[in-house]
C-alpha cells in the first residue's frame, strides 16, 4: 500500500509537470503571437480570449483524464495482486489447518467409541493435545503476520542497546540451537549501539532467523551472528547478520523467499515449520524502517540473512 501511495504521488507530479508545460506553451502562443496581432480588433480579441480559455480547460480535462486512467490501472493491478496474495494465504491456511483438524476428529471419534485399551487411549489423548497445540500455534502465527501487515499496528519502540539485546536473544535460543546440532559463532561488539526498536518484535525477528537456520541446515553446520557498522553512500548502517555454511537456497525459492508459506508444503509438514518465519521477520524489520535481505556467499559462509538499519 505504501508503494501504491508513492506511485500515485509520483504520477501526480509527472502529470502536473506535463500540464504546466502545455499550459506554458499555450500561453506563449497566445501572448506572443495571437493577442498582439489582433489587439486592435476587439471582436477577434474576444474570440481569441474565449478560445484560450476553452483550450486551457480542454487540456486540463485531458491531462486529468489520462492521470485518472493511469492511476486506476495501477490501483486495479494492486488490488489484483492483493487478492491473489490473499487467496494463496487462505489456501495454505486451509491446507495447514485441515491436516491436524482431520487427525483430531479421527482420534476423538476413536475415543468416543470406547473400544480402545487404556494405554492406547492415553496415546491418542497425547496426540490430540500435540495436534491441538500445533493448530493453536499456527493460528497465532497467522494472526500475528496479519497484524504486522496492517498500517494501524504500531510498534512500541524505545532506544535500546542492540548488541546486548541480541546476546540475550542468543542466550535464550542457545538450547534450541544446540539440540539441532548447530555450531554457534558470535561476533558482537562489546560497545553499546543504541537503536529505537520494539524489544518483543525485534526478538521475534531474530528468533525466527535462528530457527530458520536450525531447521533448514544439516547437523554440524556453523551459524554466525554478527553485528557491525558500515558506511554506504555516506550513510552509516547498522547490520545484523545471521549467516550459515549449510544448505544453499534453491533457485525456485529465491524470488518468493520472504513471502508467507514460501517454504512449501514439504517443509511445513516434514520439518514442522509454518513457512511464515521469514515473512514475519521481514515485516518486523520493515516496520522498523529497515530492510531484510538474502546475501549469498557471505565471506566464508554459504548464505546470510542481513538486517539493515540506517543510523
Amino acid at each position: 500500500m505504501k508503494q501504491l501511495k508513492k506511485d500515485i504521488s509520483k504520477a501526480f507530479i509527472i502529470y502536473a509537470f506535463i500540464l504546466s508545460i502545455i499550459e506554458s506553451m499555450i500561453d506563449s502562443v497566445f501572448d506572443d503571437f495571437l493577442f498582439p496581432h489582433y489587439e486592435q480588433n476587439d471582436r477577434i480579441g474576444q474570440i481569441l480570449f474565449v478560445a484560450y480559455i476553452v483550450i486551457s480547460i480542454l487540456v486540463f480535462i485531458l491531462v486529468a483524464y489520462l492521470f485518472t486512467k493511469a492511476i486506476s490501472k495501477r490501483i486495479r493491478a494492486e488490488m489484483h495482486r492483493q487478492i491473489e496474495e490473499r487467496n494463496v494465504v487462505f489456501a495454505n491456511i486451509t491446507h495447514d489447518l485441515k491436516t491436524p483438524i482431520t487427525s483430531i476428529l479421527g482420534f476423538s471419534r476413536a475415543l468416543t467409541e470406547k473400544k480402545l485399551e487404556p494405554e492406547k487411549q492415553s496415546q491418542l489423548v497425547e496426540i490430540i493435545y500435540e495436534k491441538s497445540k500445533r493448530t493453536s500455534e499456527l493460528i497465532n502465527t497467522m494472526f500475528h503476520y496479519s497484524k504486522l501487515e496492517t498500517e494501524m499496528y504500531e510498534l512500541r519502540r524505545e532506544p535500546m542497546d542492540i548488541c546486548r539485546l541480541t546476546r540475550e536473544i542468543l542466550a535464550s535460543q542457545y538450547e534450541i540451537i544446540e539440540e539441532h546440532g548447530i555450531l554457534l559463532e558470535v561476533d558482537i561488539p562489546e560497545e553499546e549501539i543504541l537503536y529505537p526498536i520494539d524489544k518483543i518484535e525485534y526478538s521475534r525477528a531474530i528468533a525466527n532467523l535462528l530457527m530458520n537456520a536450525c531447521v533448514h541446515n544439516q547437523l554440524g553446520s556453523t551459524l554466525l551472528v554478527r553485528i557491525e557498522r558500515e558506511m554506504n553512500k555516506k550513510v552509516e548502517k547498522l547490520l545484523i547478520v545471521v549467516a550459515d555454511n549449510g544448505v544453499p537456497i534453491p533457485d525456485k525459492l529465491k524470488d518468493t523467499l520472504f513471502d508467507a508459506f514460501a517454504c512449501g508444503d514439504e517443509s511445513r509438514s516434514s520439518k514442522g515449520g509454518s513457512g511464515m518465519g521469514l515473512a514475519i521477520s521481514k515485516s518486523i524489520v520493515k516496520k522498523h524502517g529497515g530492510n531484510l535481505k538474502l546475501v549469498e556467499e557471505y565471506q566464508s559462509y554459504i548464505k546470510a540473512f542481513v538486517i539493515e538499519f540506517d543510523i
